[in-house]
């Protein structure tokens, strides 16, 4: 295909929506036009295991991961967050591994799900780089490769850490009692 860049003139009839008297004012360029297109290759994979990265906007997992959980193209994939012990996990599978077929995105042929906006946010702060371990429900959890994994506190646990400072206009002493504060998760 060829773009040719010039100036005409012509007569244009609103009423009749016509052009006519067409004429060439002065020749420009002819310049070839190149279709692009989009690759659909899948991304390489160099690790025998299954892994999870997560880019600017998509999950990208890698050939091991969707032979373990039996993802073919156009599957649905979910990511919710499980807490496992004391530490809150985000893990991956099927949508329907969690409760819902609608739920989550499409797994392209390249091997990628899209995953944007507040989601990729919160996952990165869980890392960039995944290993993952299979769980007895039909999903994996997502262990970070490049940050570690931190300990979620109880309430209980975290009421222990807060030290307080109550300022007063007087010098009068206060004694405050445990029952008069209440901590909701």
């Amino acid at each position: 295909m060829k773009r040719i860049n010039a100036v005409l003139n012509f007569d244009y009839d609103p009423e009749t929506d016509t052009i006519s008297n067409i004429t060439v004012v002065s020749e420009g360029s002819i310049s070839e036009i190149k279709k692009t297109r989009k690759s659909t290759k899948k991304v390489k994979d160099d690790s025998n295991l299954p892994m999870v990265t997560r880019e600017e906007n998509k999950l990208v997992l890698n050939s091991k991961l969707i032979e373990l959980l039996g993802l073919v193209h156009e599957d649905r994939v979910g990511l919710a967050y499980k807490k496992i012990g004391k530490i809150n996990y985000p893990v991956l599978g099927k949508a329907e591994t969690f409760g819902n077929k609608a739920s989550g995105n499409k797994l392209t042929k390249t091997n990628t799900v899209a995953f944007r906006g507040n989601n990729n946010i919160v996952l990165a702060e869980y890392g960039t780089t995944f290993d993952v371990e299979l769980c007895d429900e039909g999903y994996v959890k997502l262990i970070p490769l490049d940050k570690p994994m931190k300990e979620d506190l109880t309430v209980q646990e975290a009421v222990k850490t807060i030290s307080m400072e109550i300022i007063t206009e007087d010098d009068t002493d206060y004694e405050l009692e445990d029952e008069a504060f209440k901590f909701e998760l």
